[in-house]
């Protein structure tokens, strides 16, 4: 039996991260109930105060727990996922990326929700250069990396796919790219306006990315309850920047000098590598490897047109983004973090 009242019932996944608590927040913005389920022995502090929402606490890979969770929603967006690129390889990440994924299928399909939102990777879809970016016409291309966080999202990104086609599941996946915003409480993308702040950057690197608003992916993630065909992937993104444009972006917004110098591709290879061994020999990880070091030498540039245009995507300026991140994490103490 659905949720009685007026207000549709959502199950949020991750609802205590970066974009989760701007998923929960829109959310409630526009008259829905959130069911919050959150990993069981974690507070979701970026939560705490706000009404209508209810939590449970359990664990993702017990499909048992995900379908009672789920039991009376209307809708299920499952935004959790282990972000871990260090190690490169775990075995950790792989269960919740893509078990994960299969018991919230699972559920899904169960108790008959109306829709589910899968918050893939535009990493999962082929990216381009900056003149020509990735679309979701694209094949995967990332495998080369050497990443299971990357490789992991891609391979429930298909189980999702593959679920629309066979089993009719009611599914699309969105797919941002780096978002940047206020309660990055670890923090995870704001650790490079940590660095900038603190002048910890030796150097920027010859590749580059896509930034966008965290803000902005919550709202095209609600849009998507209504909005967006069943099956489809959406690039959320808005701004490709070289890194020696973000960093400089980053560092005028905040009021610091940006890196000056532009580290040569061999360099940046070389680092990865003797980091990578240094990790291996002394068994404890250490902020950079190889694969992070390929990345960062890759201009991995995406088009969010067709986002924009069925979902609805806002596109707020960058430098809004990496305001506001900044003073949260000037207002949580978290600026000299190391």
């Amino acid at each position: 039996m659905k949720n009685s009242e007026n207000k549709k019932l959502v199950l949020l996944t991750g609802a205590g991260g970066l974009l989760g608590s701007h998923i929960t927040r829109e959310l409630l913005l526009r008259n829905y109930s959130v069911v919050a389920f959150i990993e069981a022995g974690k507070e979701p502090s970026t939560l705490m105060g706000l009404t209508d929402v209810s939590f449970i606490y359990g664990d993702i890979l017990n499909v048992e727990e995900v379908i009672s969770a789920s039991r009376h929603c209307d809708y299920i967006i499952h935004a959790a996922a282990n972000t871990t690129v260090i190690p490169a390889r775990s075995q950790k990440t792989n269960d919740i990326n893509i078990k994960g994924t299969q018991n919230i299928i699972c559920a899904a399909l169960q108790n008959k929700v109306n829709r589910l939102i899968y918050i893939g990777s535009a990493s999962s879809i082929g990216y381009g250069s900056i003149k020509n970016p990735g679309n979701e016409t694209r094949p995967y291309c990332s495998a080369k990396f050497g990443l299971d966080y990357i490789d992991s999202k891609h391979k429930a990104h298909q189980i999702v796919l593959d679920s629309v086609k066979n089993e009719k599941l009611p599914a699309i996946i969105l797919c941002p790219t780096f978002m940047l915003g206020k309660y990055d409480s670890k923090p995870g993308s704001g650790a490079m306006i940590v660095s900038v702040h603190n002048g910890k950057l030796p150097g920027y690197s010859a590749g580059g990315r896509n930034y966008i608003y965290a803000a902005d992916v919550a709202v095209a993630v609600v849009n998507s309850l209504e909005r967006g065909q069943i099956g489809e992937s959406y690039i959320l993104g808005n701004q490709n920047l070289n890194y020696k444009n973000a960093f400089g972006l980053m560092a005028k917004t905040i009021g610091v000098k940006p890196p000056a110098i532009r580290l040569p591709k061999p360099i940046v290879l070389f680092y990865g590598i003797l980091c990578s061994v240094i990790s291996k020999i002394a068994k404890k990880n250490i902020p950079i490897n190889f694969p992070m070091a390929r990345i960062a030498n890759e201009g991995v540039y995406y088009d969010s047109s067709k986002a924009i245009k069925e979902l609805g995507l806002p596109q707020t300026p960058i430098t809004v983004a990496i305001n506001e991140c900044y003073s949260w994490l000037k207002k949580e103490g978290l600026l000299n973090k190391k």
